[in-house]
């Protein structure tokens, strides 16, 4: 079965699923009582035709294995179908005790209006309140059909309000008839009237409950059409920065590969950290944060070719250019995703783009944070640039071999960068020249 989206899902759980498991506890009720009768019947308790019984005994152990079988297949008990055939299964079991009981019929036809209650939807409630009308007018002519009216103390009061008397067999031609008339107008009519009323009143009653399902639909619907939206612009809004991304690689083959390898280095440093419960990182921070990592220099869109390209020492001036990178970058950053919804997400990217030239000691740019003052996923975002601009080569250096490069990595823990990610670091150390490696064969 395809998936269903999650408004629909509560839909179906509060209008199909729930009140077809609370149908067909009713329908076990009616069964047991049915179960009762027919063992009273036996131990001659009840005086009641044994064939009829037993009959009515082998109708409600059909009905109820029926009910089972429909009740237990997750497909069949969320279909809206599924709430008629309940209902028709139960309208048959309360006509079968009342003709066989010969109990006052609104008592028992009560039962599937008030089960039409539970599923909150009016067709299904007016068919409910329909169908006991009918089984309450056809009930009284079954069970003197029958002949099981003068089985208990119902016949007398047929026999006092409807002047006349009701015999198992008719005394004379034409008598058959005028019972049944008489029997429908004195007796049939005034409980389907009273069926009508009490079931106009309690679909009334549940107008506020139908109402309400219907209202949180509209709510449900809308927000998931705001979040597909919401979701279309965020995605816009990443591939826009992540072409951004694109034009610097095809501006400076180096920066661009270097924000490949980096978003790597990321994503293994993070995925150590959430291995550690100690951490204190959530999977929500680590995914947020490798998402980010490809913006970080953006702003070196901003720098003339003559100083990216640059092969021999920049010029102090030349330096303070390309130090202004991160604050372009954040500048970027945040144009392109003013208004999501996901303000953290912004946060993050603009604090790895600002910050991940800043050094634990305070020495850093642009400007000079120190210790934990600087953002997590900045500290995180530092070890894997300075790591990629050690071991790669560049137009101005030669790349360090990987030893080199994570001996310079571990003798600038504490000073530049944050010696709590140390361990993380190492323990990821094969990892991440294994992936170096496999990047120089390819």
């Amino acid at each position: 079965m395809s998936a269903i989206p999650a408004s629909k899902e509560i839909y179906l759980n509060e209008t199909e699923v729930k009140p077809n498991l609370y149908a067909s506890r009713v329908l076990a009720g009616i069964v047991g009582v049915i179960c009762i009768v027919f063992v009273l019947n036996i131990t001659g308790i009840f005086t009641l035709d044994y064939i009829l019984v037993f009959l009515s005994l082998i109708v409600s152990a059909s009905i109820f294995i029926a009910m089972r079988l429909l009740v237990r297949n997750p497909v069949m008990v969320v279909k809206p179908v599924t709430k008629y055939i309940m209902l028709a299964m139960e309208l048959l079991l309360v006509l079968t005790v009342t003709v066989l009981l010969n109990v006052h019929a609104v008592l028992g036809f009560v039962l599937p209006v008030l089960l039409a209650t539970q599923y909150r939807s009016y067709k299904f409630s007016r068919c409910a309140i329909l169908g006991s009308c009918l089984c309450c007018l056809a009930a009284p002519i079954f069970s003197y059909l029958l002949e099981t009216w003068d089985l208990i103390f119902m016949t007398g009061y047929i026999e006092t309000f409807c002047r006349v008397s009701v015999s198992p067999v008719p005394a004379a031609e034409g008598s058959f008839l005028i019972a049944v008339w008489q029997i429908t107008l004195y007796w049939s009519m005034p409980q389907a009237l009273t069926l009508l009323a009490f079931g106009i009143i309690l679909q009334s009653v549940t107008k506020n409950g139908i109402d309400s399902v219907r209202n949180h639909m509209r709510v449900a619907d809308l927000s998931e059409d705001l979040n597909r939206q919401l979701g279309s612009i965020v995605s816009m809004q990443e591939k826009v920065l992540y072409s951004m991304s694109d034009i610097i690689e095809n501006r400076d083959i180096e920066t661009g590969s270097h924000v490949r390898r980096t978003s790597e280095i990321v994503r293994l440093l993070t995925n150590a950290m959430l291995r550690d419960e100690q951490s204190g990182v959530t999977e929500d921070f680590c995914n947020s944060v490798v998402k980010c990592a490809p913006m970080h220099d953006l702003g070196k869109i901003a720098i003339p070719d003559t100083i990216l390209r640059k092969p021999g020492k920049l010029t102090r001036e030349e330096y303070e250019i390309v130090k202004k990178h991160p604050e372009n970058s954040a500048k970027i950053i945040e144009q392109a995703l003013t208004g999501i919804e996901d303000e953290r997400l912004m946060k993050i990217a603009k604090n790895i783009a600002l910050y991940h030239h800043e050094r634990m000691d305070g020495k850093g740019y642009p400007c000079g944070l120190c210790g934990k003052d600087i953002p997590l996923e900045a500290r995180i975002m530092a070890i894997a640039d300075v790591y990629d601009a050690l071991v790669s080569e560049r137009c101005y250096k030669a790349p360090m071999d990987a030893r080199e490069a994570y001996i310079t990595i571990e003798q600038s823990m504490g000073t530049q960068f944050d010696i709590s990610l140390n361990k993380y670091f190492i323990e990821c150390r094969e990892q991440i020249e294994s992936y170096y490696f496999a990047k120089k064969s390819a």
